[in-house]
């Protein structure tokens, strides 16, 4: 469901997806010994997702929501059936601000982004812990004529925040991607 008018856009959506999981499997190739992928059961994907924009004269506030229930099943290997799949927050929480600042064509904007736990291995016995990332930025709209020019500057994870951004685990490995440092951005738009 999803609705909107001038001063606020909502949506919710309900979702339940199933979708083949996959084992890696030892197989013989040539005489060497090697990992293959195969589907073996699947995963169930059920959760509820809801978002709104609040906007008001001159700025604005925008808030999402995600909560899933991830479960495995039907594996050939029992110990997996009922765990949750790698990788896969249960909770995802984001939050927006804006606010136009006392030069005409300014804007100040601020982010918060929380992700849960995610499991690291399939049987699992190791998560990665949750974690919040805080952004910061301004944008300037110049007029010049008939263009226009749009500055853009900002920071993203203000705090520095060290964590573990997401772990894929595939063909019996885990890959550990951290989550970026404090980076600066600044840009430029021309608009004819």
């Amino acid at each position: 469901m999803k609705s909107g008018s001038r001063t606020v856009d909502w949506s919710i959506n309900y979702f339940d997806i199933s979708k083949p999981a996959t084992n890696d499997v030892p197989v013989v190739v040539d005489g060497q010994n090697m990992l293959e992928s195969r589907i073996d059961g699947k995963q169930n994907h059920r959760g509820v997702e809801a978002q709104a924009d609040l906007k008001w004269s001159g700025g604005g506030l925008m808030a999402s929501a995600m909560k899933l229930h991830a479960r495995r099943d039907g594996s050939e290997d029992a110990t997996l059936n009922g765990l949750k799949p790698t990788n896969v927050p249960e909770t995802v929480l984001k939050l927006q601000a804006r606010q136009g600042a006392g030069l005409p064509g300014l804007e100040l904007q601020a982010g918060v982004v929380y992700e849960g736990k995610r499991m690291v291995v399939p049987d699992n016995s190791v998560a990665i812990p949750s974690w919040t990332r805080l952004d910061l930025g301004a944008r300037y709209e110049q007029n010049i004529g008939r263009q226009l020019l749009i500055w853009r500057v900002g920071v993203d994870n203000v705090t520095d925040r060290r964590a573990w951004h997401e772990s894929p685990y595939q063909y019996g490995h885990v890959y550990l991607y951290p989550l970026a440092n404090r980076t600066w951005r600044a840009s430029v738009e021309w608009v004819l």
